[in-house]
């Protein structure tokens, strides 16, 4: 045996194995770090976060009794999958006239004549069924057809959250257009109490002011009362699609403050608390998110993730709400008020925010 030979320890042998594990070690960092990584693009992270996972509070499911409960009910217009219920026999939501007169009656809306006769994809038209009022003009797709986007004036194009049905805003009359494929119906409904006057009174587009009602709307059967101010975000266009990140423009020293935003040019927010997301919507260019900005508490930092699909940014109106009836707790349903729209767009700085509610998940 030569020298060289006996400095090679034997396969298998105790010097070999130490030999070894430096490089087996660095190979198991590479594939942890590519692993968080991978979770993090993809958001898995602030979902394991939101699990309780890596330190989190898995026990704290809501920054204050009823605030889950209330808020994850609350989302965009045309997201109508979760209110109308599964069809016979399935888990699937039937989107239909009939359903959508139901949820946008629910919603605070009065259906103005009847549904069209069934017309080709794509379609455009003027319409003069909101003449002096302000409101919705909805778009059903028939049988196997579907909806993709539209277009109204003064309410600007909209990407559609379920291919079944479109509902765009507008005041007056003006042109509508829809892009499809097959046949849809139109119906006109409108806002009591919008008019285009208010509207301009509100210093706020017509599908924010109209959101920001259907919010107060929801959220009064739990007792919850919106101030009268609202406050404009700018988000920069962003380099990456996924992940761009908005926050509550105020959050208290301690307490909680609620908030309903209500997002333009922006898509798929997502909540995450502890326990899980609040809410997950497939929107592209509008969104409805309801965060929570509490003081001395990580886990409930007033943040909305969103999609950023053309890169060109958004706006952003966020509402303060106060749970006061009742205290923060949800009390016994009660019945919706009506749309009302009192409210007018204001700088962060004037705006006079609530008392905070105390926040009772742990920090």
């Amino acid at each position: 045996m030569s020298r060289g030979d006996e400095t090679k320890a034997p396969i298998g042998s105790p010097r070999a194995r130490a030999r070894g594990l430096p490089i087996a070690a660095a190979f198991a960092a590479f594939v942890l770090i590519a692993a968080f990584l991978t979770l993090w693009l993809t958001h898995g992270v602030e979902r394991l976060f939101a699990n309780g996972l890596f330190g989190g509070p898995s026990y704290a499911q809501e920054p204050f009794p009823g605030a889950r409960s209330a808020l994850s009910g609350v989302g965009w217009r045309g997201c109508l999958g979760g209110e109308v219920g599964p069809t016979v026999g399935t888990t699937a939501p039937v989107i239909d006239t009939d359903s959508v007169n139901a949820a946008l009656a629910l919603r605070g809306y009065l259906a103005e004549g009847a549904w069209s006769e069934p017309f080709a994809l794509p379609f455009e038209q003027s319409v003069d069924g909101l003449r002096s009022g302000c409101g919705l003009v909805a778009f059903v797709a028939e049988g196997a057809s579907y909806l993709s986007s539209g277009n109204a004036d003064g309410g600007g194009r909209e990407t559609v959250c379920d291919p079944h049905v479109l509902l765009l805003s507008m005041c007056d009359e003006g042109h509508v257009s829809a892009i499809g494929v097959g046949t849809a119906r139109m119906h006109i409904f409108s806002a009591p109490g919008l008019t285009p006057d208010v509207l301009r009174a509100t210093r706020l587009p017509v599908d924010i002011a109209l959101a920001h009602a259907e919010a107060a709307s929801a959220l009064s059967v739990a007792g919850w009362v919106p101030t009268d101010e609202i406050i404009g975000v700018r988000v920069p266009g962003a380099a990456a699609t996924y992940g761009v990140s908005v926050r509550a423009p105020k959050t208290p020293t301690s307490g909680c403050l609620a908030y309903v935003a209500v997002g333009s040019g922006l898509g798929h927010a997502r909540i995450y608390w502890p326990g899980g997301p609040l809410r997950d919507e497939a929107t592209v260019d509008r969104f409805v998110a309801t965060p929570v900005a509490c003081g001395g508490t990580p886990y409930f930092d007033g943040a909305i993730s969103v999609e950023d699909a053309d890169h060109d940014g958004g706006q952003v109106y966020f509402r303060a709400y106060s749970p006061s009836a009742g205290g923060p707790a949800m009390p016994a349903l009660g019945v919706r008020k009506p749309l009302e729209f009192t409210m007018q767009l204001v700088r962060a700085a004037d705006a006079v925010m609530p008392t905070p509610v105390p926040l009772t998940a742990a920090p």
